[in-house]
């Protein structure tokens, strides 16, 4: 029997015992005793309740009805959620669903004039719900040369990539940048992609492509021709996971 049978069960035996009680003593007060509960009611401030009573035996039916309403409320918030499927999941009582994160690297190289490069990060089977993604290099692959007799000295030109991120789920963005002269570091970040309602982000194709290799030119000469550029990605994820209680029996 699950948490939720449990819950159930508790309700319905805290609802009859409310209808014998409460039944029971409004019987005892007003049978037996011959008390004025009208005139009860009234002292308490409860002006429209005394009303709907004096109208006879379905007024106080209604006021039996509101009072066991509010009785069962209370016991209700007593008793607490519970009412959730059997086994263990979200409002068993069991335990609780919780955001868990992790980062996945991935080195590659990217070619001028190639096709773009594929990846699909494996993710352990998890569904994330969330997805960040971030392209990073250092253009450092060629060396600046000293200027020739007839040249100014040259320079190394920045390297531009792209970055594409396609998948189920609302996962979808491009986005291009070159790196920064004169650190040589270049960044592209995509994200935060969060999942619609009822899907994950399991399955994202994440794209990079070498658009422009910058070369080592001069004014007048190209000292060095750069093909391409080493790169990594960091593909941040969060998932929800389900925490079993801890056992704290011996």
């Amino acid at each position: 029997m699950g948490p939720a049978s449990l819950s159930f069960g508790a309700v319905a035996v805290a609802t009859t015992a409310s209808f014998i009680l409460y039944g029971g003593t409004v019987y005892f007060v007003s049978i037996a005793m011959k008390w004025r509960l009208d005139l009860l009611l009234q002292g308490m401030g409860l002006g429209a309740m005394v009303r709907t009573w004096r109208r006879g035996f379905h007024g106080q039916v209604a006021v039996f009805g509101v009072v066991l309403l509010v009785v069962l409320s209370v016991e209700a918030v007593a008793i607490g959620p519970g009412a959730g499927p059997d086994g263990n999941g979200p409002g068993s009582g069991e335990g609780r669903w919780v955001e868990m994160s992790d980062t996945i690297t991935l080195d590659g190289y990217a070619s001028e004039g190639s096709a773009p490069v594929n990846a699909t990060p494996e993710l352990g089977g998890v569904a994330p719900i969330s997805v960040n993604v971030s392209l990073q290099w250092v253009d450092n692959d060629v060396r600046e040369p000293p200027a020739g007799p007839l040249d100014v000295a040259p320079r190394n030109r920045p390297d531009t990539l792209r970055l594409s991120v396609k998948g189920p789920g609302g996962a979808t963005g491009t986005k291009e940048a070159a790196n920064d002269p004169s650190t040589r570091l270049g960044q592209v970040d995509l994200g935060p992609f969060k999942a619609q309602q009822g899907k994950d982000l399991g399955g994202i194709l994440v794209t990079v492509e070498c658009l422009e290799a910058g070369d080592v030119t001069g004014r007048f000469v190209t000292y060095v021709a750069d093909g391409g550029n080493d790169y990594v990605l960091f593909f941040e994820y969060t998932w929800l996971e389900y925490l079993e209680p801890m056992n704290t029996t011996a």
